[in-house]
């Protein structure tokens, strides 16, 4: 029998088949997946799994609003993260982690941020990795990816604001070893900010769907979230059953982060990360701001008729009517989408910046300035 030592060294010597290193890598149609996702309660998890010492990473803001979420853990350290995780976090984290002795796995609890920053605390650790996401939208649970402020400690936050750097790390290494989806930890979330979040679920549906990067395997997964949510709008199950809804939800937003993680996004986000950054709006407001027009100008410029008939699920005017249908039920109209700018506002830096942003060269038609001032023009005010 092979001891532990011999083990290791021959997982070490394996040939490496996933070369993320490799640049034709990156731009390869492919699909990583989370290895097992629980349906069910993080205190029901835990009843069945025997050693439960673990590293937490968590908000202060959720710890608060449950003090008993780690009744049945044994933390051995945890790291409470403020606003988003930038590269300092992590190797705070990371530091942390490599000073305890005993065998524990990590567990992040929270949103986006939290789960982004577990991930890659994870991937620089080696060490098994419990996510359970307390907001159903950013579908990071499911992503090879985790954002980071890049920031520089001697900078004046003024100097950082005007550059908005952010770190992207890209790994399969970082998807989580569990994912638990427990909606009970979004009864908390007030009801406008859950129009966002749906909003944001939506748009990576949608985006993933439209995508130039797209694939048979993230087309499914994206017309599955978008028909979950239009089932779920259509009999209007939050005012009769919050909890279901969200159930529900959740299961939405994991498919459409499963399939962004493969696809990628578009022009959306483009215009979401300008605005959200330089004007302090949370992200899936600015994205829930811009997705109607920016769906309806890519259907006007490419045609998904052929792809969406193949597939016998929805009609291209679906994807409109799903979204409006979305942004009645929270009300979100009129004032709530739209943006109050500076009067410094610079309308071609602006639309060259979206042009500039990542997420635009995977967007299924390549928008000319005047389309992009056209939807900017609607929704700022000075």
């Amino acid at each position: 029998m092979e001891s532990e030592s011999e083990m290791n060294n021959k997982e070490n010597s394996q040939i490496n088949l996933i070369n993320e290193n490799n640049r034709m890598f990156g731009f390869l149609k492919k699909a990583f997946f989370p290895k097992t996702i629980i349906f069910s309660s993080l205190n029901n998890y835990l009843k069945t799994i025997e050693n439960k010492k673990c590293f937490l990473i968590c908000s202060k803001s959720f710890l608060d609003n449950n003090p008993d979420c780690t009744t049945n853990l044994e933390v051995v350290d945890k790291y409470i993260l403020s606003g988003e995780p930038s590269i300092n976090t992590l190797k705070e984290c990371v530091d942390k982690i490599n000073q305890i002795t005993e065998e524990l796995f990590i567990i992040g609890i929270g949103g986006g941020s939290v789960v982004d920053l577990a991930k890659a605390v994870k991937k620089e650790c080696n060490k098994q990795l419990i996510v359970i996401p307390t907001t159903p939208a950013t579908g990071s649970e499911v992503t090879p990816f985790s954002v980071f402020v890049d920031q520089e400690e001697e900078k004046k936050e003024e100097e950082r604001e005007r550059e908005n750097k952010k770190t992207i790390i890209n790994s399969q290494k970082l998807l989580p070893d569990v994912v638990i989806l427990d909606p009970s930890y979004q009864k908390t979330i007030p009801k406008e900010l859950h129009g966002y979040m749906v909003g944001d679920i939506l748009a990576h549906s949608i985006e993933a769907f439209l995508s130039k990067f797209s694939n048979p395997l993230s087309d499914v997964l994206a017309l599955q979230s978008i028909k979950l949510i239009d089932h779920t709008l259509s009999i209007d199950d939050y005012n009769k059953n919050i909890d279901k809804f969200w159930e529900k939800i959740q299961i939405a937003g994991l498919l459409a982060g499963q399939a962004q993680g493969m696809a990628a996004t578009g022009l959306v986000h483009s215009f979401a990360h300008q605005f959200g950054a330089k004007y302090k709006i949370p992200h899936s407001k600015a994205v829930t701001i811009f997705l109607k027009d920016v769906i309806k100008l890519n259907l006007d410029n490419y045609d998904v008729n052929e792809k969406m008939s193949n597939l016998g699920y929805l009609k291209p005017e679906d994807l409109i009517s799903v979204i409006e249908k979305h942004q009645r039920l929270f009300n979100l109209q009129n004032d709530k989408m739209r943006i109050k700018v500076n009067n410094d506002f610079n309308m071609e830096e602006c639309i060259n910046k979206i042009k500039r942003d990542v997420c635009s060269a995977t967007n299924p038609f390549r928008a000319n300035d005047e389309q992009i001032k056209e939807i900017i023009e609607k929704h700022i005010e000075n």
